[in-house]
């Protein structure tokens, strides 16, 4: 079986960027502010985002869907190649935002001629640690 585990870990100014991105991508040029803080809390990544506009102070809440939106828009953006058939999953890791891909390819055993799928091993990324 082959498989390839990639972790992207993203700083507090990339993930800040990247939420800003998003936020513009959703409402457009009617964003009145600017992302000033991205706050993570774990174990289910969530985050908690600043908005200063003027001196008016908004807080809101991405849970781990709008994150992985925004954290696979900055890589789109940033050029930061991504398989689009591996699995993603979010994660906290020494309090940076970590993307976790991983990709398993089934092995190809030949019976008598014909190829045939073996069984999947272990999902590897669920060990993969930093």
């Amino acid at each position: 079986m082959v498989q390839e585990v990639r972790s992207i870990l993203f700083t507090a100014e990339e993930c800040r960027t990247a939420v800003a991105q998003l936020m513009i991508a959703k409402v457009g040029a009617r964003l009145t502010g600017e992302v000033t803080q991205v706050e993570l809390t774990g174990p289910k990544v969530n985050a908690v985002v600043t908005v200063r506009s003027g001196t008016k102070v908004e807080q809101h809440t991405m849970d781990a869907a709008d994150l992985m939106s925004a954290v696979l828009l900055f890589c789109r953006r940033a050029r930061i190649p991504l398989s689009t058939r591996s699995d993603k999953r979010l994660s906290l890791i020494a309090d940076c935002l970590a993307l976790t891909t991983s990709i398993n390819l089934r092995r190809t055993v030949s019976i008598g001629g014909a190829a045939e799928h073996a069984a999947a091993g272990p999902d590897l990324a669920l060990m993969h640690t930093v």
